[in-house]
């Protein structure tokens, strides 16, 4: 694929696929030129300390761009994207350079403000603890910026954290609806992102080899895991199921940075109290009930008669010990959401009391239902207690449909029918088998030795259509109510300015995108939003910015508004920062906001303190 421009002015050529991904080299001032005059942008050239035009400060430096390599049915969408990306950047005026970088690094450099890149190819996708709004609101947080805290831009707005917070603590849908949607509308106005679609998610099945069942409104995907008891093998006794290689990493399940994989271990080889059934309805599970108290501080939590895989009884106590042990961890397992609580009782063996410190909203509807419960027993005797980041227990002991019988890092688990779940009754087991990417799954699934791909781009749909044939293959798309986007970093270079944001947000020609990355079957994202028209919070149009009506891209209005700031562009189209641009990071790199003083929702340690 393109691997962006050196930065040398003798770089003029692009490389352009068509909707077949055939590729041809053209002249890029000859691209750029069919724009309009008042449009092109040359290629950029080398930063440097001296202004540019009269007027004009220096010019911007190359945009670097990284994407996630290896991650199967997202890495297509963003290597597919990247060209794109990159015309926008060109026709902009400024240049562009590309780096491939598996997920997790990409991840934590960005959690930590780290500043190995100016946008990044994100997503984040549907899943059953992401439907509440809290999971959206919180990632963007000031105190989550630069402190490993998960928000990925280092977006800090005091005005925004205060209203996110304030939404987690009313108890009150209507009223909590009001304050969510305040606080998406002062996110959108910042735009410390730029969404492209939601992130709709396809898969394939043999249904040839399967009998397929009511996979309801969730479907069968990649973030569903309790779709695959709803998917039976026919002639033999196993599911075989591809994934990606973060469910084999580590039997300690809660340091796993991935939801997708840790809700298999929360969902199947162990189960929540309660959890969202196929069409995202909150049902109980190891639950015999829950009573809220009026004030909605106490929440108390009788347990079902059932057993873990080794026939102990679940116990009050090992609800106890699943809650603490995670909330206590909350900076190791970064899948796993801050509780404000005071204390977790036990009343007898089979009823709980939570107190918390301050209502929270979100308990009951994103925590409870992606809380596994675990055999305190074992993961005590394990190390659990001295070591939570580094413990890893030679047997699990689960309390979930299924029961963990083989584990092999990095290659594959195999999980066995539980019959002791007062739920679900699975008859037959699964191999949750690990790929690096979808092309090496193809080949087991086309020869029939893979049953199920919870996570495609949409040319493997077409292939195993052309290939295997309808009789053979049943296609899936789930909608996604979050997006895919560019994570742009707020804190340095470029895209720390909100007009160099809304410009690229502007001039994105997302129907390119659509068509080469989805053959035409995902709508595009013209608003500022995370949460989606698709999500029970979705932000509605009116408190939401919309950066054009064409989803082809408007770069007129882009150069506007870059314009319109300040920023200029030298006679061969190279983009300068205004004159009295401050080019200084918003905090100095290997430091967080709390640092710098000015934020006053952050005390020094950038721990959140209210305004």
């Amino acid at each position: 694929m393109p691997q962006g421009n050196s930065g040398s002015a003798s770089t003029n050529t692009v490389e352009v696929r068509d909707f077949d991904g055939n590729q041809s080299t053209v002249n890029r001032r000859k691209v750029l030129a069919s724009i309009g005059a008042g449009a092109v942008a040359g290629l950029a050239g080398c930063v440097g300390d001296d202004d540019g035009p009269e007027g004009l400060g220096p010019q911007v430096e190359p945009v670097e761009i990284a994407w996630w390599s290896g991650f199967a049915g997202i890495s297509e969408f963003m290597e597919d994207t990247v060209p794109i990306l990159q015309d926008t950047l060109d026709a902009l005026g400024m240049d562009s350079e590309v780096q491939a970088v598996d997920y997790a690094t990409n991840a934590e450099a960005n959690d930590l403000d780290e500043r190995t890149n100016h946008i990044s190819l994100a997503t984040m996708t549907t899943g059953m603890g992401r439907l509440d709004p809290n999971y959206f609101a919180d990632t963007w947080t000031a105190d989550l910026a630069a402190t490993s805290g998960g928000n990925p831009v280092s977006y800090v707005s005091c005005e925004y954290t205060d209203l996110a917070r304030e939404g987690a603590q009313i108890a009150d849908e209507e009223e909590r609806a009001e304050v969510i949607n305040e606080s998406q509308a002062v996110l959108s106005e910042n735009v410390p992102f730029v969404p492209i679609s939601g992130r709709d998610i396809f898969g394939l099945i043999r249904d040839d080899l399967v009998e397929i069942g009511d996979l309801g409104a969730a479907g069968l995907t990649v973030a569903n895991p309790l779709a695959y008891l709803e998917v039976e093998p026919m002639d033999e006794d196993t599911l075989i199921s591809a994934r990606t290689v973060d469910i084999t990493q580590t039997r300690n399940f809660n340091v796993i940075a991935n939801n997708f994989a840790v809700d298999v271990w929360n969902m199947l080889i162990h189960s929540p109290l309660t959890t969202y059934d196929l069409d995202y309805e909150l049902q109980n599970t190891l639950a015999e009930s829950i009573e809220v108290s009026e004030d909605g501080l106490e929440i108390q939590v009788e347990i079902q008669d059932a057993t873990f895989h080794n026939g102990d009884p679940i116990t009050a106590e090992d609800v106890r010990f699943s809650f603490e042990h995670r909330w206590d961890n909350v900076g190791l397992f970064p899948e796993v959401t801050s509780v404000p609580y005071d204390t977790v009782g036990v009343i007898d063996e089979r009823t709980v009391n939570i107190i918390l410190d301050e209502v929270f909203a979100p308990l009951l509807p994103q925590v409870l239902p992606t809380t596994g419960i675990m055999h305190r027993e074992s993961w005590i005797e394990a190390g659990a207690e001295e070591n939570p980041e580094e413990v890893e227990p030679d047997e699990v002991i689960g309390s979930g449909p299924f029961a963990l019988e083989e584990f092999q890092r990095g290659e594959f688990l195999r999980i066995e029918p539980h019959d002791g779940h007062p739920i679900y009754s699975p008859d037959y087991s699964i191999i949750m088998q690990a790929f690096e990417d979808n092309t090496s799954a193809y080949r087991e699934f086309e020869d029939g030795n893979l049953h199920v791909m919870p996570d495609v781009d949409t040319g493997l749909l077409s292939r195993a259509a052309s290939e295997l044939g309808e009789d053979s293959v049943e296609e899936t798309n789930t909608n996604g109510n979050l997006p895919y986007y560019l994570a742009t970093q707020n804190s340095f270079g470029p895209t720390k300015f909100r007009a160099v944001r809304l410009a690229i947000g502007m001039a994105l020609d997302r129907e390119a995108i659509m068509e080469q990355a989805f053959r035409g079957l995902v709508e595009p994202e013209l608003y500022c939003r995370g949460m989606l028209e698709t999500h029970p919070w979705g932000t509605p149009e009116d408190q939401a910015l919309q950066f054009t009506d064409d989803p082809s891209g408007d770069i007129e209005g882009a150069r506007s508004v870059l314009s319109e700031a300040g920023f200029g562009w030298d006679d061969d189209g190279n983009l300068y920062y205004p004159s009295d641009a401050d080019l200084d990071p918003a905090w100095p790199e290997g430091e967080h906001p709390g640092s710098t003083g000015e934020y006053e929702c952050l005390n020094e340690d950038s721990e959140y303190v209210g305004s």
